[in-house]
């Protein structure tokens, strides 16, 4: 009868308006699932890069402290070459007015 149609095609009708808001509540659920992990992902990248870079900055601070120490070390070798060749030339100035000296006596010898 009519009344039988339309009172299955109501349930029919009422089932695939049920079945449509499960499929969106699922939908909405998922999205937001989704969105929560690519939250995370995001964060979780923005974390390991500023890891890296606390990581890097750490290592040219230390880069740079080895850099110091070998230029310390350069001054260092530099000033005592320096030190070194000033007493050789004073040492060289000496044994030269000794020898002056000498050549002296030996004139007054002649």
């Amino acid at each position: 009868t009519m009344v039988e149609l339309k009172v299955a095609h109501a349930t029919q009708m009422s089932a695939m308006e049920q079945k449509h808001e499960e499929t969106e509540k699922t939908f909405k659920r998922e999205a937001e699932e989704m969105r929560l992990r690519q939250h995370a992902a995001a964060s979780q990248m923005a974390g390991d890069v500023e890891g890296l870079r606390s990581g890097l900055e750490a290592e040219v601070l230390m880069k740079r402290a080895e850099i110091e120490k070998i230029k310390k070390r350069c001054d260092d070798e530099v000033a005592e070459m320096k030190r070194r060749m000033e007493a050789s030339e004073q040492r060289a100035a000496m044994a030269e007015a000794r020898a002056v000296k000498v050549e002296n006596k030996f004139s007054e010898i002649d």
